[in-house]
């Protein structure tokens, strides 16, 4: 079969059939027992499917996946929930068309729906200069992705065992990853779920066997040219001999591990906002006074913000960023982006900001600026408090300008003529004392009545108030990333 075989073992007596009338999906009731438990129970302890779910099955023909839809069928005996297959054709291996044409029949033989997507990995491959294994992921996840956008599906099953875990974890540590890699394979994650995950290939070819059941042998399965097969064939056999349980207890450290990455990946979520000012900004001085540790997270999850994913970025790329800005450097180019690192600021070197402008009238009470991320809340006030004067709330006396009122970003033409002076100066010439550069001026909002700039953060105010001004207009720009707890940075300094 150029490469693939289909493999199954004798038949036996007292058979009754999962999914159909087909006896590659042929189960022994008495020997369903040795396995269904345990994985029943790893479902519901893990919340893994409910009733009512539309689940698909990324299916390949091979001996997991085939014994996971055998025991997702039997589990619709005890929850409701739908399921059909996904295939994805890698075009690598020369049998691929036989590969396809057997998963058809599977499904046609169960009566299933079957989801079908392909691309030619290779090619794609070579053209992006990207690892074959790590392109066949990303385009087969791209399909399984865009499925979940129709026919209500929810769920995705991987049949990702316990020695497919212990190989990744191997793998990782051979890499030199840090927690993220050594996480290795999440239960569940967003909306792929891994029922297979707490089942050994040992015992999922001990249930083939003891049940006859048909699955396709994927041949390059065995080829050492593979890192991961590699270690399956060689590795693993060793760790055998030393610890015959030793898968689980990576599992058991896998768990402990993900905990922590868990944490840390949060927090430095919620740091990273506070840490970001604005939209795909950070702030320079925040990040260099928290620990190393948190600093990397920071600057994965700010890089995933810009670029959209994390493709060939690695930690090394993160400790030279750091060093990068310790040393003074203007920017750094990673695969895929450059950061321009200017005076407080880290951003894209590309990153655009739209042009805004919005209108304080009678009856403005609110506005959000999306272009920048700043609420803005309006609000008239009788009389103020010198302690309520800052840079986020301005008061302005309406005795003295009429509504309506602009807030938009600078342009040009905008000149600013100081208090006491006969000179005019540039609103953006303004701004770059402030410390924004070219690229991120559209940041720093101004307030305009008719074409004369009244405001601007930190650097502008005209009409100056009084104690007896009684008609005043409160402006409070909201932005909780503005300002992060010195506390929280001392304590993870």
């Amino acid at each position: 079969m150029n490469g693939g075989v289909a493999q199954s073992a004798e038949q036996s007596a007292h058979i009754r059939y999962v999914g159909g009338s087909s006896p590659s999906t042929a189960i022994l009731l008495f020997k369903m027992l040795i396995i269904y438990p345990k994985f029943k129970k790893f479902v519901k302890d893990n919340n893994l499917i409910s009733n009512e779910d539309v689940i698909i099955l990324a299916f390949s023909g091979g001996k997991d996946s085939v014994t996971l839809f055998s025991l997702l069928k039997e589990l619709q005996k005890d929850i409701s929930f739908n399921l059909s297959l996904a295939y994805f054709n890698h075009k690598i291996r020369n049998d691929y068309s036989i590969e396809e044409e057997w998963v058809e029949n599977f499904a046609i033989r169960n009566k299933i729906k079957l989801y079908k997507g392909n691309a030619p990995v290779k090619e794609i491959s070579q053209k992006t200069k990207k690892n074959l294994e790590e392109t066949a992921s990303r385009l087969r996840y791209n399909f399984f992705d865009s499925l979940l956008a129709i026919n209500k599906i929810n769920k995705i099953a991987t049949a990702h065992s316990m020695s497919d875990q212990s190989e990744t974890f191997i793998i990782k540590l051979l890499r030199g990853s840090g927690l993220r890699g050594l996480s290795s394979i999440y239960k569940k994650k967003q909306k792929y779920i891994r029922p297979l995950l707490n089942i050994s290939t040992d015992e999922i070819f001990d249930f083939i066997q003891r049940n006859k059941i048909k699955y396709y042998e994927d041949s390059s399965n065995k080829e050492l040219s593979f890192l991961r097969n590699k270690i399956r064939h060689t590795v693993s056999p060793q760790l055998k001999n030393i610890d015959k349980n030793y898968q689980d207890r990576i599992f058991n450290t896998i768990e402990n591990i993900q905990v922590d990455y868990d944490f840390l990946l949060s927090l430095s979520q919620k740091l990273l906002k506070k840490a970001s000012p604005y939209p795909k900004i950070l702030r320079k001085d925040i990040l260099l006074n928290l620990h190393p540790a948190i600093q990397n997270y920071i600057i994965r999850e700010f890089i995933k913000e810009i670029k959209g994913n994390l493709l060939s970025i690695s930690s090394q790329h993160c400790f030279e960023i750091i060093k990068k800005l310790k040393d003074g450097a203007k920017g750094y180019a990673l695969p895929g982006l450059e950061l321009k690192f200017h005076k407080n600021f880290i951003f894209n070197k590309k990153q655009e900001y739209n042009s805004y402008n919005y209108i304080i009238d009678k009856n403005t009470t609110e506005l959000y600026l999306k272009e920048v991320d700043l609420k803005v809340k309006i609000t008239l006030h009788s009389q103020y408090k010198d302690s309520e004067m800052n840079d986020n709330n301005i008061f302005i006396d309406l005795n003295k300008i009429d509504l309506p009122l602009n807030i938009r970003n600078a342009s040009k033409k905008d000149y600013y003529q100081k208090k006491n002076s006969p000179l005019n100066l540039k609103v953006f010439e303004v701004i770059r004392e402030l410390g924004f550069p070219y690229e991120l001026r559209n940041l720093v909002p101004l307030i305009c009545s008719k074409e004369e700039v009244i405001w601007c953060k930190g650097a502008i105010k005209r009409y100056e108030l009084n104690k007896e001004s009684t008609k005043l207009l409160k402006i409070s720009f909201e932005n909780n990333n503005l300002h992060l707890n010195e506390k929280i940075i001392e304590f993870l300094k």
